[in-house]
């Protein structure tokens, strides 16, 4: 099924609901987008969407929203979930084993929460973090020296780097997983539960 609009058709709603067929949305314009899917996957571009809910149980998820967008909020079972934004107010992200990767210039509330599922987070400026985990391992890097961090992981590993000295509110808690660091956090207001690990290596997407 192919649909095509003339362009900068601005539309209100849209609502999607598909089973195994993959979902390809390239420029459009439209308030908010609603999509429930079972297996195929779905790719977003190019569009500006100005609230996002996806529901996915085994699809891959790829976002990438070159414009400022309000929210976007994707919940997927075993699905990989990638996002790649310049600038958004909200970003909530869920998946039970699928990995969770995010990439951005600017986002001032980033929610992300996986089972099993590795998390990693490459962003310039967070205002406020919340991360959640039983076992995958979690991987922030970001350049903003004004953030708070709050990550939760049963036995997942903790990594957090900064090009610049933080100055933040860092609330980290993990059961039998190790936190590290590359930037000095004794001087920052902060609360951690765990053990502390080797300093970690810089990752790559």
């Amino acid at each position: 099924l192919i649909i095509l609009l003339p362009y900068e058709t601005k539309l209100k709603d849209i609502n999607i609901n598909n089973v195994s067929s993959d979902i390809n949305i390239n420029a459009i314009l439209c308030e908010k987008m609603y999509i429930n899917n079972v297996s195929g996957n779905i790719e977003m571009s190019n569009s500006e969407i100005n609230e996002s809910s996806i529901q996915t149980v085994s699809g891959n998820v790829d976002i990438t929203a070159s414009m400022s967008v309000n929210s976007i909020k994707a919940e997927s079972v075993s699905g990989e979930i990638n996002v790649t934004v310049d600038k958004i107010d909200t970003l909530i992200l869920e998946s039970v084993s699928g990995k969770i990767n995010v990439k951005g210039n600017e986002i001032n509330s980033l929610n992300l929460g996986s089972a099993s599922g590795s998390i990693k987070c490459q962003v310039l400026n967070i205002y406020k973090s919340i991360l959640k985990s039983v076992s995958g391992k979690i991987v922030i890097e970001c350049s903003d020296d004004d953030v708070e961090f709050n990550v939760e992981t049963v036995s997942g590993d903790v990594n957090i780097f900064s090009t610049v000295q933080l100055n933040c509110i860092l609330e980290i808690e993990t059961t039998s997983g190790s936190f590290s660091s590359d930037f000095n956090y004794k001087n920052i207001e902060k609360d951690i539960y765990g053990r502390k690990g080797r300093p970690p290596r810089p990752f790559l997407f």
